[in-house]
């Protein structure tokens, strides 16, 4: 990748940033009422978001274009839910080695912890093959308390 497009990506990561709190509300708009009154970012909402894409959606369903901006409002939530519940988190993307995991998605990082960047993105689409309904708060409350016993 060229400086160029570096610069580019780097770019569109901060105005992915920027608007999380805009897509956040769209999603809000799009869920139906009785789980969008309930996200108020802890590990309950994640569930009711898990248990309304097992019933409505397959991993297939998320791999389709018409669904992008959908995924995305997810992600916006999901990591705004956990940098919101993991001290020292941050956001960060990874635009120098493709052959990383996460290399050119929006990952959370843990200023100085030895856990491994998380994506929202590799996330929820991972929840369909777990179909356990608390697969995404079990992520966010088991690090949240291995952070705490880190400190």
């Amino acid at each position: 990748m060229d400086r160029t497009e570096k610069e580019r990506r780097k770019e569109d990561f901060e105005s992915w940033i920027t608007f999380m709190p805009d897509k956040i509300i769209v999603l809000k708009e799009a869920l139906p009422f009785e789980i969008s009154k309930n996200l108020d970012y802890s590990s309950s909402s994640l569930d009711l978001i898990e248990r309304y894409l097992l019933d409505k959606y397959t991993r297939e369903d998320f791999s389709k274009n018409e669904n992008k901006y959908f995924l995305d409002q997810l992600a916006s939530y999901l990591g705004t839910t956990c940098k919101r519940n993991w001290q020292n988190s941050f956001w960060d993307i990874e635009l120098d080695d493709e052959q990383q995991a996460f290399f050119g998605v929006p990952i959370l990082k843990i200023k100085e912890s030895p856990l491994p960047p998380f994506s929202p993105y590799h996330t929820l689409t991972a929840l369909f093959s777990r179909k356990r309904g608390n697969f995404l708060s079990t992520i966010l409350e088991s690090t949240k308390k291995m952070l705490e016993r880190e400190r």
